[in-house]
């Protein structure tokens, strides 16, 4: 499961309105506000957020997140989805991956994606995370942040290296 926090910057100050998740089982995306409208109100949320906070709301289900998720990404049938595709060594297209090619953010208002490390749980931003190649050929973000990844292979070295000692 992928995690990030919308968040967005005025003067000076970083909100956070919720977060999103992602299920690369299912590939579906989930959000869940910090909060209700009600309470949110005096920080003014983006209109891209306060229009899907309606009747007391406090998550989307798939459906409205993915609603949420295509309003800023590269649409799926724009004219030259397979240069785009090509040059960041993509061969199919996949909301998740046109996310995290702009970070959540769109010219409508000031919303950018940050994503937490399942292994250490910090907030990060995308570039702190290595890469991977898949069987397919393509190239994905790895789950777990450059320094936990480096920190677990660590481990596993030494818990190897142990292992053949005895």
């Amino acid at each position: 499961m992928r995690e990030y926090t919308i968040k967005s910057t005025r003067k000076g100050r970083d909100y956070i309105w919720g977060t999103l998740y992602y299920s690369d089982k299912t590939a579906k995306f989930h959000i869940k506000f910090r909060c209700a409208l009600d309470e949110m109100k005096k920080d003014k949320p983006p209109a891209m957020i306060h229009r899907f906070m309606t009747n007391g709301r406090t998550e989307l289900d798939a459906e409205l997140s993915l609603l949420w998720v295509s309003e800023r990404i590269i649409p799926k049938d724009r004219q030259n989805i397979a240069d785009i595709l090509r040059e960041n060594n993509l061969t199919t297209y996949r909301e998740i991956d046109m996310l995290e090619l702009s970070m959540g953010k769109c010219t409508l208002d000031d919303i950018y994606l940050t994503r937490i490390c399942p292994g250490c749980g910090k907030e990060k931003k995308l570039s702190e995370f290595g890469y991977r190649t898949m069987e397919n050929g393509e190239i994905r973000h790895q789950s777990w942040c450059k320094e936990c990844r480096q920190s677990t292979s660590n481990t596993e070295c030494d818990i190897n290296s142990k292992t053949n000692k005895t």
